[in-house]
């Protein structure tokens, strides 16, 4: 009787093909969504910002980009000129919107009041200057800190090479001091001088010399003008923040100044709610790429 020969049975090699395409498509599907995620984020950050430019008036808007990094949680918080956004979580009620939508109304108003304050501190302080003679030893500019003063220090101050406050000094940080005593705002105070160095047993460089020259404006302001201790500092920067070219003699002159910040209030507000919503919207993110990767992962 003829006997049949066996033949092996067939294996497929090619049968892991198809769960490592299962594999691939997971991980599109996750790389798609944490795009989707950080887009969107950014999309709700520029609205805002647009929002809050037709809403105050004050120029170019802060945009604050949160860069994500996927799995950690952290974020880090970019936050340009002007009064930074606030930004709903993406994962928030319309209660929790609704919240968020008013609290960015409240700073904007906030911000627009505090515009009219700087306006009327600046007003005052130009107004009593102009009244002793003295309203051109005085300059303005608005910066996204807030309202800085600028006072040259030449024969107004300070001597050359003195952190001694000089007699016209005192007048000309009275007339600045009043609108001071009336506002909440933080104040510091910031020396600076020109390129030329200096090398004396009291001052060693400019280094000391600006820092001593800001602490005798911040002394004088506390305890002959009254203003409070508690929300003033001193700062001194030496040549690093000039505003002039130290090559010529006028540009030194400009260099060689004390500077009053009238702090922003509403700018420090706004940062702090800006890193709170970013921080809300990384965890929010971070939980979303973690139920992902579960997904994945399930038998």
């Amino acid at each position: 009787m003829a006997k049949h020969e066996e033949h092996e049975e067939h294996v497929n090699h090619e049968a892991w093909v198809i769960p490592y395409a299962d594999l691939l498509t997971l991980l599109v599907a996750l790389f798609v969504i944490l795009f989707a995620i950080s887009d969107s984020a950014n999309a709700k950050f520029k609205e805002n910002a647009e929002a809050i430019s037709a809403g105050t008036g004050f120029g170019p808007t802060t945009v604050a980009v949160v860069q994500q990094s996927a799995g950690t949680g952290t974020s880090d918080v970019v936050i340009s000129a002007g009064i930074p956004p606030i930004a709903p979580s993406g994962t928030g009620t319309q209660k929790e919107l609704e919240a968020a939508y008013a609290a960015q109304q409240d700073l904007i108003g906030q911000a627009q009041q505090e515009q009219q304050d700087f306006t009327e501190s600046q007003g005052q302080i130009q107004v009593a200057a102009d009244g002793q003679g003295l309203g051109d030893l005085v300059t303005f500019r608005r910066e996204d800190r807030g309202l800085v003063v600028t006072v040259v220090t030449d024969q107004v101050l300070f001597a050359a090479g003195s952190a001694e406050l000089a007699a016209e000094g005192n007048g000309i940080l009275g007339v600045i001091a009043a609108p001071l005593q009336g506002i909440p705002n933080h104040i510091t105070v910031e020396g600076h001088t020109d390129s030329r160095p200096i090398s004396t047993p009291r001052y060693p460089s400019n280094w000391e010399l600006s820092t001593a020259r800001a602490t005798t404006v911040l002394r004088y302001l506390t305890s002959a003008l009254n203003v409070p201790s508690s929300r003033i500092s001193a700062a001194g920067y030496a040549d690093t923040r000039g505003i002039a070219d130290n090559a010529t003699v006028e540009g030194r002159a400009q260099n060689r100044r004390v500077e009053i910040v009238i702090n922003s209030v509403a700018n420090d507000i706004a940062a702090a709610t800006i890193n709170e919503a970013a921080a809300r919207d990384s965890a929010a993110d971070a939980a979303a790429v973690q139920a992902i990767s579960d997904a994945i992962t399930e038998p």
